[in-house]
């Protein structure tokens, strides 16, 4: 005779041995991944005081989070930001200048040519100070975490050496390791080019 007690916990162990849905394990990436967004940042109080006040922020930029954990320095911060915005000034937003605006008080021009041809300038600097150091793959992983804002994990995947690094859908811990020092060197090559590095 079965017993309703055995029976309901029978069920229990047998759901609890049960693999998660793909819903499931889509909403616990998510609340994973919202929490891994969050920092503690220092800013000043918006009341005009003066004083300073810890708030937690959502970042959601690869590098912003990078530098939030301590893992770039000011002048690999620097020097990713400055990556991005020449690979934004290659294109991303040339449709949002109007060259017939008229500008006042002396303004320039805003030709979007010259811009293009200035952040082409950048990118070809950047790019032959980092593959002289490391090649072309370095010059790859700092073009699409620093340019393109590809999460760190994600470019990682690409180094996996083999089919165990890549377990459980993520990443071994080596491959985004060896992902961020490759990072980290080639914002220090792209630093020292432009002279951000402070040495």
């Amino acid at each position: 005779m079965l017993d309703w007690a055995d029976a309901e916990s029978k069920a229990a162990r047998e759901k609890a041995m049960r693999k998660p849905s793909c819903r499931q394990v889509e909403e616990t990436n998510a609340v994973l991944a919202s929490e891994r967004d969050l920092t503690r940042v220092t800013v000043e109080n918006p009341d005009g005081n003066g004083s300073m006040e810890r708030v937690t922020k959502r970042v959601r930029d690869p590098i912003e989070n990078l530098y939030s954990q301590g893992k770039l320095d000011d002048a690999q911060h620097k020097a990713a930001h400055m990556v991005r915005r020449a690979v934004e000034g290659m294109g991303a937003n040339i449709g949002s200048i109007d060259p017939a605006r008229i500008r006042v008080d002396g303004g320039k021009a805003g030709d979007p040519a010259i811009y293009m041809l200035e952040a082409a300038e950048t990118l070809r600097r950047a790019q032959k100070a980092v593959e002289v150091e490391m090649g072309k793959e370095g010059w790859a992983i700092v073009r699409r975490v620093a340019g393109y804002g590809e999460a760190l994990s994600v470019v990682a995947m690409d180094f996996a050496v083999s089919l165990d690094d890549l377990k459980n859908g993520g990443v071994s811990r080596e491959a985004r390791a060896y992902a961020s020092r490759a990072l980290q060197r080639g914002l220090n090559c792209v630093a020292d080019e432009f002279g951000m590095s402070g040495g």
